[in-house]
Order: C-alpha cells, then structure tokens, then sequence
C-alpha cells in the first residue's frame, strides 16, 4: 500500500514518520475513534518511537461534541473527516538544519467579488448570535478554488517561506493533498 507522504513542522521542528505500517481513514463511522483508541496503544506497545501523522477534519469534532455543531456545510468535496498514518519511527529535525527548496513566484489571484460581501454578512450573523448569548466564539471561513500549476509541496514551501506559522503541515496521498499553516492546535 503507498501511504503517501506526510509531514508536520511543529514549534521549530520537522516531524517525519519512517516504515509506515498502517492507515486508518473516517468517513464518520461511529466506530472510528474506538478503533484509533485501539490502534494506538496497539502501535505503542510495538512501536514505542512511532505514531501517526494526518489529520482530523474540522467535521470529525462532531463526533467527539455531537451538540456542538449544526450542519451547515455540503460535503461535495467527498474527502474522509481524519486519516492517519501510523509510523514504526517518528523522527524530528530542527527546521532551522533544513534545506529549503527553490521558491517558484506565484500568479496573482483572481477577483472574488462576493468574498467582501460573504464576510461582511457572516461578521453580522456571528455578531448577533454572540449578543443573544448563543455562541461566545465562531469560525468563520470560505472556501475558495482555483486551477493550479503548482505541486502541493511547492505550495507549502511557499506558503512556509511567507508567513511560517508554529503549526503547519503537508499531507500528500494519490486521492488528495493538504497544505495546513494553522497559528493554532484545534484539538489536543
């Protein structure tokens, strides 16, 4: 099986995995986090230098908080809520000792003419549902999509050499890719 390519730069450090042994995957199996609590101390006791490295999607805290969330979003894009790759050996390196790759320059981005508009209305909703005493913090976000030339990890270098964030990472597989620079931990 080709687990893809998978790594995380975390407070100054690079995490990689070495000998990846196993993927586990969500589409929002209630079963999913039991079989993650039992893969883990499975891995841990084999493996004590390993772990995983992927993702949860924002969706996947909906299992873990059922009330927490309504259903706003359609799901067209049709990608899983977590996938995680297990590794015999994580290793970590200073990003400091890293070579960086060539940063290619980037095209300017297209006109987004309901963007303003979309934020604007969204600040509102969340300003009104702060002061009914519904929510005291929100996430406020939109997708935005363009064709690209570019290479998920040229994107991520890029993305990295602008504005290098202490979380950030790159999750490459044959189905998809994401590109994370996040200031912040979601889930701990």
């Amino acid at each position: 099986m080709d687990y893809g390519r998978q790594i995380l730069d975390f407070d100054g450090h690079r995490i990689g995995g070495e000998a990846p042994f196993m993927q586990l995957e969500s589409r929002g199996e209630a079963a999913f986090f039991a079989e993650l609590r039992a893969s883990l101390k499975s891995g841990a006791a084999q493996y004590p230098e390993g772990g995983a490295i992927g993702f949860f999607g924002y969706e996947a805290t909906r299992a873990l908080e059922p009330r927490a969330f309504s259903r706003t979003a359609r799901d067209d894009l049709g990608l899983p809520l977590a996938r995680l790759v297990f590794y015999r050996r994580l290793k970590r390196t200073s990003l400091a000792s890293q070579q960086a790759e060539p940063i290619l320059p980037l095209q300017s981005l297209p006109d987004f003419p309901n963007a303003r508009r979309f934020y604007e209305n969204g600040v509102e909703t969340i300003k009104n549902y702060i002061a009914a005493g519904d929510i005291y913090q929100a996430n406020l976000t939109c997708r935005f999509s363009l064709p690209t030339l570019f290479q998920p990890a040229q994107i991520y270098e890029r993305l990295r050499s602008l504005g290098a964030a202490p979380r950030a990472a790159l999750l490459e597989w044959d189905d998809f890719s994401l590109v994370s620079n996040s200031p912040e931990t979601f889930l701990t």
